[in-house]
């Protein structure tokens, strides 16, 4: 006899664990018993290369040793993006994942 499986079903899809993303899937799955699969992109970061989030001093201190913060920022050039004049406004979009909003989801 040949038993298949089914497939995992979820309620709900996320897509980005940033502060909007984590807070929907949190809530959905706290507060309303709902299965949420959360889809995100990039490299997780690892904390002690996060230079976003460092104490002034510490970026000087890493400056002088040499060091030079990661690359987390995704090319305009590779993923462009578009204005109407004279709205222009610098689009800054990291690809990665792990920043300060990422909380440690129970489900």
């Amino acid at each position: 006899m040949f038993v298949q499986s089914s497939p995992e079903v979820h309620d709900v899809i996320v897509i980005g664990s940033g502060a909007a993303g984590g807070m929907a899937a949190w809530n959905l799955a706290v507060n309303h018993g709902a299965r949420v699969l959360m889809l995100d992109a990039g490299t997780r970061f690892r904390r002690e290369d996060f230079w976003t989030h460092v104490k002034p001093w510490q970026w000087r201190e890493r400056i002088e040793k040499g060091m030079s913060p990661p690359k987390i920022q995704l090319d305009n050039k590779e993923q462009p993006y578009s204005w109407k004049e004279p709205n222009k406004f610098d689009l800054i979009r990291v690809w990665g994942r792990g920043g300060k909003t990422n909380p440690t989801f129970p489900f």
